[in-house]
């Protein structure tokens, strides 16, 4: 098979640095391809310790998360962010939804809930701040009437509150902490949805 002779022409030393890291990388990539994703992961570090590249280190969390290891998938994306921040590169959209993905399906929700935050400071979109917001609210402790209005003050100014219920309840807790005109202004944002 390709990826095979591939290997053997690494390993015979007739080929230049550059065209000797330019091989490995294709026989990952070959490797991943092929669906062969363990000899892909052990190809890609092997690239990698040579060239941190985040877009083939990818490929193993990739990897690891289609065999759905995914303790081993968010190890993998943990070094391809650092690899792109060492480089300068802003981590991709794709990279930290996979994360979250990856944790998610660990059961990993502190990990869930930082890579929200990762994903809010480079994407600020609305449903994304709306998954944080939520997952906030669910495993915060102290579940006070503050702590709640705070929770609504962040979702209306992201923009990321759209159910009309939430508008009238972020009113009814501005309204019992002497808040007349936050309440007001709220439910006149609600009235103009």
């Amino acid at each position: 098979d390709l990826a095979k002779r591939f290997e053997t022409t690494v390993d015979a030393g007739f080929l230049d640095a550059a065209a000797r890291s330019n091989r490995i990388k294709a026989v990952a990539q070959i490797y991943y391809q092929s669906k062969d994703y363990p000899k892909s992961v052990e190809w890609v570090n092997k690239y990698t310790s040579q060239d941190p590249d985040p877009e083939v280190q990818v490929l193993a969390a990739n990897a690891y998360y289609i065999q759905k290891d995914f303790k081993n998938a968010g190890v993998e994306l943990n070094k391809t962010m650092q690899m792109a921040k060492t480089k300068g590169i802003p981590p991709k959209k794709e990279w930290l939804e996979l994360k979250m993905s990856a944790d998610y399906e660990a059961k990993d929700t502190p990990a869930v809930q930082k890579d929200l935050e990762m994903i809010v400071a480079s994407y600020p979109e609305p449903k994304y701040w709306t998954d944080l917001l939520n997952l906030v609210e669910k495993t915060l402790k102290d579940k006070s009437q503050r702590t709640s209005l705070d929770i609504y003050r962040l979702m209306f100014a992201t923009k990321a509150m759209t159910a009309e219920g939430e508008f009238t309840e972020m009113a009814n807790i501005a309204t019992q902490q002497s808040l007349p005109g936050e309440a007001k202004r709220v439910l006149q944002e609600a009235e103009g949805k």
